[in-house]
């Protein structure tokens, strides 16, 4: 049986601060890359066609608190 999903969205989470920090070597999310997309939505107005949401920060006992829950 083959199943075939059409996804018609796609999430895009960006902090101000998230382009500031190196997550290791051999991660795929490299400070560069997040910048640049970033960038780029902006710059070709790809935004506009977005539906934006914006997030609040967590404090750190919120975080704890979750993670203890799973």
């Amino acid at each position: 049986m083959l199943a075939i999903c059409i996804i018609d969205f796609v999430f895009y989470l960006c902090l101000g601060d998230v382009g500031n920090y190196y997550y290791g070597q051999g991660h795929p999310m490299k400070p560069h890359r997040i910048r640049m997309t970033h960038n780029l939505l902006l710059n070709y107005g790809l935004y506009r066609k977005m539906e934006i949401y914006v997030c609040f920060r967590v404090q750190h006992v919120r975080v704890q608190q979750a993670d203890a829950a799973l």
